[in-house]
């Protein structure tokens, strides 16, 4: 399991095991794993041409920003260019904005195959009816490290959800950040999956982006 810390010096990748390289991955790509980017976005105060091409859903929901395209296991994302892609052995983390001083994670998303999932909950296969918690330890707050994560023993939402032209097995689970010492808790956040079976696809948020299940109903195949 790896995580992302923000510090003063920019981003800082903590690894427990497998070793992660970090980039937008401009060069060759890990296997299922790629990314190319678009043109450059125009300048905000620039007028728009009217020999310009149409923007894409993405590029739109950003204020004109370049998109790129993420290819994972053959599902193709439309992302924006400013996002980073890190790689992890058979996963993938869309890195979607500034690291907080005190989050144990990025604010992103991660992208995994068959390995996450074989040790999806409590280091037992992930199965849609428990959430995404792979550790058979308490985890730090992705949020906050200082506190320990605990998930609701039922998902609030529970329903099929598209990722392109396929159905995903979608559940979004409450998450308590609680005081190691007495479990007192100090937040709280909500994780969103998306789950393909037969692609052997997971999509974990904890950052509760709003643009991700646009980007998923977008995907190409």
């Amino acid at each position: 399991m790896a995580r992302f810390l923000g510090g003063a010096r920019g981003l800082v990748i903590a690894v427990s095991a497998v070793p992660l390289v970090a980039g937008a991955l401009s060069g060759p790509a890990a296997a299922g794993v790629s990314a190319s980017a678009g043109a450059p976005a125009a300048r905000a105060a620039s007028p728009a041409s009217s020999s310009a091409p149409s923007a894409s859903p993405v590029s739109s929901a950003y204020g004109g920003a370049a998109a790129k395209t993420v290819s994972y296991r053959g599902m193709r994302l439309s992302i924006p260019a400013a996002w980073r892609v890190v790689k992890q052995a058979g996963s993938a983390y869309v890195i979607t904005g500034r690291c907080v001083p005190r989050a144990y994670e990025c604010p992103g998303f991660w992208l995994h195959g068959p390995s996450a999932i074989r040790h999806g909950h409590e280091g037992n296969a992930y199965k849609p009816s428990r959430p995404y918690y792979p550790s058979s330890g308490m985890m730090e707050c992705s949020r906050d490290r200082r506190y320990l994560e605990m998930a609701d023993e039922r998902p609030r939402v529970a329903a099929l959800r598209p990722i392109g032209a396929k159905k995903a097995h979608h559940r979004e689970w409450r998450f308590k950040c609680v005081t190691p010492n007495g479990g007192k808790v100090k937040l709280t956040y909500a994780q969103r999956e998306w789950f393909l079976p037969r692609s052997q696809i997971l999509v974990v948020d904890k950052w509760a982006n709003p643009a991700l299940p646009g980007i998923l109903a977008r995907a190409r195949w």
